[in-house]
């Protein structure tokens, strides 16, 4: 899940599995000692798929769907992982497409060994050994908000494999948030790392709740979303300084390919809220739409969240692209 504007420092625009009272794993846990608050979580939230060994560690992901139909590769945006997908829009989408879901590098339950699992090229590496695993060698791409930047730059490197993207809500060299002094700091691995130790300290519930609501605004989120999309994990220390890192090292990650854009081929089904403060499109428009084959659809009304508060047209996008898949 995307970074809020109010809250990058606690959790990146992520809220918890809160009971009645507030409580959560960091508001329960004696001392909020990182080690056992990252065991908590992972027990609260244990894998639900399978995994691939890969450059990066053992990935996690899951597969749904027909493996006849068109494969899609779900990739989630900053501080997420694949539960925000099987919440809301992945079993709908299983029905028309072969689904493989995966949780990035040192996101969810998948590692992140090496000195540079954020990076992009090793995270489209990383994620290729789960596609051959499953016996995808042609497939769409499904990227929502950093998971956009990471879709479009795969075109790029891979494009003769890539039939298609959804762009829903993404952010790329237009993404100015995504420099923030956050990460600025977060770029220095001391720091990064002292960052992530001391997230289960200020990761109150209240202050993720506002955050989550200001990553879904206008929209309210939904009432179960903190619990069935495992936002807790997003605040174990290796994964909020590893996020860190990856956001802040972003716009350097997609240089080397922005002379390329202009030669990428596969269709690209563009679907943002006018609404979004995330990734706020700038007044010419997602960046992602200025691609040669690339259709917009703005969401009237509607925030960083369309997977959720408005799954309907999200799904009819993903007909389109299918209808265009190269």
């Amino acid at each position: 899940m995307p970074q809020s504007k109010a809250a990058q420092t606690a959790s990146g625009g992520s809220a918890g599995a809160l009971g009645d009272d507030g409580a959560g794993p960091a508001a329960t846990e004696k001392g909020r000692d990182p080690l056992r608050f990252s065991r908590r979580v992972d027990r609260e939230h244990p894998p639900i798929g399978r995994f691939v060994d890969t450059p990066t560690g053992p990935l996690h992901f899951v597969e749904q769907g027909n493996p006849d139909d068109p494969t899609l590769v779900m990739l989630h945006g900053a501080s997420g992982n694949l539960l925000d997908f099987k919440s809301s829009i992945l079993d709908a989408l299983s029905a028309r497409w072969r689904v493989i879901a995966v949780d990035r590098p040192g996101y969810g339950h998948s590692a992140a060994r090496g000195p540079r699992p954020w990076g992009v090229k090793e995270q489209v590496v990383s994620i290729e050994h789960v596609l051959r695993a499953c016996g995808a060698r042609r497939y769409a791409l499904f990227g929502h908000s950093y998971g956009v930047a990471l879709s479009i730059a795969w075109c790029a490197l891979r494009g003769d494999q890539v039939r298609g993207v959804l762009a829903l809500s993404g952010g790329m060299y237009d993404w100015p948030g995504a420099q923030s002094w956050r990460y600025r700091l977060g770029r220095i691995g001391p720091l990064g790392a002292g960052m992530g130790r001391l997230a289960p300290f200020f990761a109150t519930p209240d202050l993720l709740r506002r955050e989550m609501a200001e990553v879904f605004a206008p929209q309210a989120p939904p009432e179960d979303y903190a619990e069935r999309a495992g936002v807790w994990l997003a605040l174990r220390p290796r994964t909020f300084a590893l996020n860190l890192k990856a956001m802040a090292e972003m716009l350097n990650e997609l240089e080397p390919v922005r002379p390329l854009l202009g030669q990428l081929s596969p269709p690209v089904e563009v679907v943002n809220g006018d609404a979004d403060e995330i990734c706020a499109p700038t007044p010419a428009g997602p960046y992602a739409a200025r691609l040669p084959l690339a259709r917009l659809t703005w969401l009237k009304g509607v925030g960083h969240m369309p997977h959720h508060v408005a799954p309907i047209p999200v799904l009819s996008a993903c007909d389109r692209l299918r209808e265009r898949l190269a």
